[in-house]
C-alpha cells in the first residue's frame, strides 16, 4: 500500500511517499523507492509490481541461505 507523511530536512517540510511492503512506487513512467516532495506538489504515485532493490537483495539473501 502507498503511505505518505511528513519528513521536516533543514526546517522545510516535504511529503514523502513510498511502499509499505517494499515495493517500487512510480509516476509518469519513473520508478522510485521513495519519493520526496514539496508539500502541494499534487504528484501522485503507483505502487508497482516491483521490489526496490534493498528488498530484492534480502530476499535473494534469503533464498541463497536456503
Amino acid at each position: 500500500m502507498i503511505k505518505t507523511e511528513i519528513i521536516t530536512i533543514n526546517g522545510t517540510n516535504y511529503q514523502r511517499t513510498y511502499s509499505d511492503i517494499g515495493f517500487m512506487v512510480e509516476r509518469d513512467g519513473a520508478r522510485y523507492e521513495e519519493a520526496i516532495d514539496p508539500i502541494g506538489s499534487g504528484r501522485v504515485y503507483a505502487e508497482t509490481a516491483l521490489l526496490s532493490e534493498a528488498d530484492a537483495e534480502a530476499v535473494e539473501d534469503v533464498q541463497d541461505a536456503e
